[in-house]
């Protein structure tokens, strides 16, 4: 930014070529664990160099990763919108003061369904293994007739397994415990830090479940999802 030399005021960004996840997600459907994986651990760098910065993003979805086009690579992704982005160790501004949840509701982590204000990076941890396990299964692990029910569901029930078209049946087990722990209710119980979940990542990769810590195979029975799309529940703001 800075001014012309007839000082008129101007604003450069960065062109991006490419396409939203959402729009990535919406044309080729469910994604194998390889492609997904290689989305999913991009997406944990930026939030990795966002948390270094003691930000934390609050809004973590496909809308907001967007998939450019980059020689020599298939697809580049870089996270946008940090319109609702917190500083950690500053109070929270005065919407999330009054208790409201803010965030996209799909993608919101326990406590952020719950409107507490002492949210930490652990809740992008959460959105991001959400927007993984939407990824692999086409689907979202929590949907319900309207948004209270939404945050019913994030709050008191379990994800059910994610239905992966990979066929490899210690792979999906290892990624199961993968996206439960990070899905867990209790935070101190998901993965720590957007690099922890990137090694487990990673250990998956090389098929070495003792990577995962603590993670368990307990989902819930997979229910008829209902018949609602995301864009139509509504988002706190």
């Amino acid at each position: 930014f800075g001014r012309t030399p007839d000082e008129q005021p101007f604003f450069v960004m960065e062109l991006l070529e490419g396409e939203s996840l959402r729009d990535l997600l919406s044309r080729e459907g469910r994604l194998p664990w390889d492609r997904a994986r290689d989305i999913i651990l991009q997406v944990l760098d930026g939030l990795t160099a966002a948390h270094e910065n003691n930000v934390i993003h609050r809004d973590i979805k496909p809308e907001n990763c967007f998939c450019s086009t980059r020689p020599g690579r298939k697809t580049h992704v870089k996270l946008l919108d940090f319109s609702i982005a917190k500083l950690t160790g500053v109070e929270a501004a005065s919407l999330t003061s009054t208790g409201a949840p803010i965030g996209t509701v799909y993608y919101m982590s326990p406590e952020q369904a719950r409107g507490e204000k002492d949210i930490d990076i652990r809740t992008d941890v959460y959105s991001t293994g959400v927007m993984l396990y939407e990824m692999l299964s086409g689907d979202i692990p929590f949907n319900a007739e309207n948004f209270y029910g939404v945050l019913y569901k994030i709050i008191h029930e379990n994800a059910p397994s994610a239905d992966m078209v990979d066929n490899d049946a210690e792979l999906r087990q290892n990624v199961q415990s993968l996206i439960h722990r990070a899905l867990a209710k209790d935070r101190s119980e998901r993965f720590s830090s957007a690099i922890e979940f990137r090694q487990a990542i990673e250990a998956v990769r090389a098929k070495d479940a003792n990577a995962l810590g603590h993670a368990t195979t307990m989902f819930a029975s997979p229910s008829p999802p209902v018949a609602i799309a995301p864009a139509n529940v509504a988002e706190t703001r």
